[in-house]
């Protein structure tokens, strides 16, 4: 507080309401800031105790500068799709087609660019029951169309094997 104290005027306030904000987003109610005061203040923050990422502060306390607050993870578009081991498109979002080009090699286009997105993939089946086989999966954009996503799956001993499976894009 003796910092505070130091500093006067609009930037004092500014610190002090900073610092206010951080205690009440850590579980310190604004009653107390006020009523226990600068180092007391700072002892009563660090025996709270702090879940999660930033000590417990919100992110748009992390910087109450004015800067703009994080993004919701899942703010832009997404698209899936489910390919069974045959390359054919079982169902999907925003999927235009997709196909087997050899053992183990896919491709799923989908209906917009997506070379900006990221590409998920995992080895599983079409259905809602049975037991997948163990396998691996790879994907990357695919080169040849800004639209489409190569995929290649593979068994558990490394080797190209036909296996389902599902692909999401985030873009």
């Amino acid at each position: 507080m003796d910092d505070v104290m130091k500093k006067g005027g609009a930037e004092a306030e500014d610190v002090t309401r900073r610092r206010a904000l951080k205690l009440a987003a850590t579980g310190v109610a604004a009653a107390s800031v006020a009523a226990v005061g600068g180092q007391d203040a700072l002892a009563a923050q660090k025996q709270t105790p702090h879940p999660g990422p930033n000590g417990g502060v919100p992110v748009e306390l992390v910087d109450p500068e004015g800067s703009e607050a994080a993004p919701a993870i899942l703010t832009g578009t997404f698209g899936f799709a489910v390919v069974n081991s045959a390359g054919t498109l079982v169902r999907g979002r925003g999927t235009v087609s997709s196909a087997n080009l050899g053992t183990g090699i896919y491709q799923v286009i989908f209906d917009s660019n997506i070379r900006q997105a990221a590409y998920l993939g995992t080895i599983g089946l079409p259905g809602a029951s049975g037991n997948s086989p163990a396998g691996q999966i790879s994907v990357v954009g695919r080169f040849t169309d800004v639209r489409g996503v190569f995929v290649q799956t593979f068994n558990s001993s490394g080797n190209p094997q036909n296996l389902a499976f599902h692909l999401a894009v985030f873009a």
